[in-house]
């Protein structure tokens, strides 16, 4: 990551929870860092890696868009569903609480979305977020609610974005 993206980060970080203040409807924890009210949850390059609507149990939708190893789309999943790609392959299993995308081909969890109780009485609900995805360019993204292979975000842990464009850009 370039040093002027660490810088920015850790700014936003900083005005977020300053800002970030109030009461919020929904909270995504990603590696640690928490992001509400923004259009996009995770972006690569100007595409959607995942974008999740208000948690609404097995009714949720989730749109993401998942990327092989040279970063070519091998499936896109809109509200939930897979609407591209090898059906027998990649699956989805939903409830309540949970949204889970895997390859059934490799048994790779690619997505695991879980309603869980909220961190902090700011929040009402809190989705904590795994993604194991390949991004535009065919870099790894690994990441879990506490933990994330970005050194920017474990250095903005705990801090809270809001209202972003895109939450999380993959560069």
């Amino acid at each position: 990551m370039k040093a002027r993206s660490w810088c920015t980060v850790l700014l936003l970080g900083v005005l977020a929870h300053a800002v970030g203040q109030g009461a919020r409807d929904q909270v995504f924890k990603i590696g640690g860092v928490y992001f509400a009210d923004c259009k996009q949850l995770v972006g690569s390059e100007g595409a959607v890696l995942l974008n999740v609507g208000d948690w609404r149990g097995a009714a949720t939708d989730v749109d993401m868009d998942v990327r092989g190893e040279r970063g070519q789309r091998m499936a896109v999943v809109r509200n939930g569903q897979v609407v591209f790609g090898d059906t027998a392959r990649y699956r989805v299993q939903r409830d309540d609480i949970t949204f889970v995308l895997w390859d059934a081909q490799t048994g790779r969890v690619i997505c695991l979305l879980r309603h869980w109780k909220p961190d902090s009485p700011r929040f009402k609900r809190q989705v904590n977020v795994s993604l194991d995805v390949f991004t535009s360019d065919g870099r790894v993204f690994h990441c879990d609610p506490e933990h994330s292979d970005l050194p920017a975000m474990e250095m903005n842990r705990t801090n809270t974005f809001i209202g972003k464009e895109v939450g999380l850009e993959l560069e």
